[in-house]
């Protein structure tokens, strides 16, 4: 089970364009939950590149939301993008040579770097890696094989850049630092040669992807320099062996792909504790078919696409509350009125503590890479791990008094800026797991 789930962007150059110019933003506007973004909860459409044809697909956000990244179409062709606040969507360019053609795929959590890959003089695709003020450089392909190489995903700082390239005997999934450039990583013993790598944890030493073992389809890995590839299994009771990791947590603890299950295609969790689980599907559909494309840093917040009568839609999948179409939520749920027009098809990515999601849909009938900002489910939780204790209390007392920065305070739980007596009595009211 290749990447195929995702309709190329390719299609559409052919859109006319009918409405270009600022994002559109639904919510409270009166605060701000990080500077030039609207408080949460609050829904932006982040429009597209200026030119004649238009059309736009989101694909990672920085930990803060402030950075967002993906593709857009252009008069000469797809182009990698890098929105923000201040600046809205501007295009990265591409390599040198080839077609006007770049995806980008990841970006690091400051939102300096950015990787992806680009048609280029070496062969229609080829990984690549953007500095900010640097520009985009190639990182070449593993030898043997047609070039054809891509990057996936970024660490947290820059530094390790992981996805796959052609060899003599199929397609290898690679791992890229400075100092060594592309790492082969191997495949998984058994079956045809083919694995790719998708995910990498914050600090680079975790990758994810899928292998092929000879059982199934092909089989979720986790990669170590210690351990090196291992299989992740399958789904118990599946109908058919098949698995695949697309993203990993900040730790790299919690893994999310998709699997064959007991009933059809599922988005799928696995943790070293419980395994690999199915998270189900959208209600409606003939049968399940969902895919999960993100995690947040803590690995409580899944999101993603499923089915919703036979129609793709973006979901979040959070602990305790299951799946939930990411739409219903925010006009239902949180109350958005002013989304006429829109269907959110696929979330790609969610942001450290699972408040900041982005993904793609139709406006009006034209593909845009939107941004959804939830509030906090658990805002006493400083420490984010699912838990409101001792290391919450602590934290709160380091910052007692005036808060330094009204709109970044987040021990100020009833947001008068200041942390006092009454967040304390408000954190201890929350004692315990969140619910």
């Amino acid at each position: 089970m290749e990447r195929s789930h995702r309709r190329p962007l390719a299609a559409m150059a052919m859109v006319p364009a009918i409405a270009i110019g600022a994002p559109t933003v639904h919510g409270d506007e009166s605060s701000l939950s990080a500077p030039g973004l609207p408080a949460a909860p609050a829904f932006i459409g982040l429009g597209h590149l200026p030119g004649k044809v238009i059309g736009s697909q989101a694909m990672s956000v920085t930990p803060d939301g402030r950075v967002v990244i993906g593709s857009a179409a252009t008069a000469q062709g797809i182009q990698a993008f890098r929105w923000t606040p201040e600046d809205g969507m501007i295009g990265l360019g591409d390599l040198p040579g080839g077609e006007t053609t770049s995806i980008a795929t990841a970006v690091s959590i400051s939102g300096s770097v950015v990787v992806g890959w680009s048609a280029s003089a070496n062969g229609p695709q080829e990984a690549f890696r953007w500095q900010d003020g640097f520009g985009m450089e190639g990182l070449g392909d593993l030898p043997g094989g047609a070039f054809n190489s891509t990057a996936a995903d970024v660490s947290a700082n820059g530094a390790t850049i992981v996805g796959w390239g052609s060899v003599n005997n199929g397609v290898e999934a690679f791992r890229w630092t400075l100092g060594t450039g592309l790492q082969r990583l191997g495949d998984l013993p058994g079956g045809i040669f083919a694995s790719r790598a998708f995910g990498v944890s914050g600090d680079g030493s975790v990758i994810v992807g899928l292998g092929n073992s000879g059982i199934g389809v092909n089989e979720a890995f986790r990669w170590t320099e210690r351990t090196g590839m291992v299989g992740l299994g399958f789904v118990p009771d599946s109908i058919l062996d098949g698995s695949q990791a697309f993203d990993v947590s900040f730790d790299g603890e919690t893994i999310v792909g998709n699997a064959w299950a007991e009933q059809g295609i599922q988005a799928m969790r696995f943790t070293a504790q419980d395994g690999m689980t199915a998270l189900g599907d959208l209600p409606g559909g003939a049968q399940p078919f969902s895919f999960a494309f993100g995690v947040s840093a803590d690995g409580l917040t899944i999101v993603g696409r499923g089915d919703l009568d036979g129609e793709s839609r973006a979901f979040i999948w959070r602990s305790g509350l299951g799946m939930q179409n990411l739409q219903e939520l925010l006009e239902v749920g949180f109350g958005l009125k002013d989304m006429a027009g829109w269907t959110l098809v696929e979330a790609r990515a969610v942001s450290t503590f699972g408040t900041t999601i982005v993904g793609w849909g139709t406006h009006n009938g034209i593909e845009e890479a939107w941004m959804a900002l939830l509030p906090d489910p658990c805002p006493p939780d400083l420490d984010h791990d699912g838990i409101v204790g001792v290391q919450d209390m602590l934290a709160m007392l380091s910052v007692f008094g005036a808060c330094i920065n009204c709109m970044n305070c987040p021990a100020d739980l009833n947001s008068n800026c200041q942390v006092d007596i009454a967040d304390l009595i408000i954190l201890l009211a929350a004692w315990g797991p969140c619910s």
